[in-house]
């Protein structure tokens, strides 16, 4: 359900952002439309993450236990609102390194700045090595959040103290995710998608993302789990 429901508004987004990328059509639109459009897909966006949080929480205190999307909303609002300020600042950081990676990419592919027409595949490969560059604190400082009921500022000193190289499972797991959306990236290129229907390849990628990520978030809690379980068994 959560794939599908990112997948889903991960090609709306593109399809509304490709419907209304010229200003003629966007000003056609009146404005309670554009603002009802907006807040609705704010909305969506918001709901996902609530219902994203606390599935990450009941699969690992109650994974047996059949949950309702109400009580998936439920469990994760609190959890949501602590990381909304911190995921947006987030995506600043992650958009900046993107463009970074983006002009040292097109530097050297093309010898030359970039002008007004950015291959858009670049921009997507740029983006993924970009996550890949912070999959770390997008995986680790979720997650302590989530399982231990942390404050943010604890949170991110935690996720500095974990090593990565120690959750062996959680490394071979991102290595695996990310050649795998390297793969299929490369494999959606080969596919000739008409313009009109970029939000399929956008929706398709999605589905595959999405899909890995969500195995990076849970195989990241469960070691985090058995690390603070080794721990507490150590220290008594």
């Amino acid at each position: 359900m959560l794939i599908g429901l990112f997948a889903g508004l991960s090609a709306l987004t593109a399809q509304i952002s490709q419907e209304f990328y010229s200003i003629e059509k966007f000003e056609q639109l009146p404005f309670w439309s554009a603002f009802g459009l907006g807040a609705g897909l704010m909305t969506l966006s918001i709901l996902l993450g609530m219902l994203f949080a606390g599935f990450l929480r009941s699969a690992v205190f109650d994974p047996l236990v059949p949950r309702q999307p109400s009580d998936l909303l439920r469990m994760g609002r609190p959890y949501f609102w602590k990381l909304f300020l911190p995921y947006l600042l987030f995506n600043l950081v992650l958009s900046l390194l993107t463009m970074l990676l983006l002009l040292i990419l097109y530097l050297l592919l093309y010898q030359q700045m970039p002008g007004d027409q950015i291959p858009e595949w670049l921009l997507r490969l740029s983006q993924i090595f970009a996550l890949a560059i912070l999959t770390k604190p997008l995986v680790l400082v979720p997650n302590l959040i989530i399982l231990q009921d942390l404050p943010l500022t604890v949170a991110v000193a935690r996720c500095r103290s974990l090593m990565m190289r120690n959750m062996k499972k959680l490394m071979k797991t991102i290595q695996l995710g990310y050649a795998l959306i390297l793969a299929v990236f490369s494999l959606l290129l080969l596919i000739p998608f008409p313009k009109q229907f970029l939000w399929l390849h956008v929706g398709l990628f999605s589905i595959v993302s999405g899909n890995v990520f969500l195995v990076f978030f849970l195989t990241a809690m469960l070691e985090i789990n058995r690390q603070s379980q080794s721990n507490s068994q150590e220290t008594s």
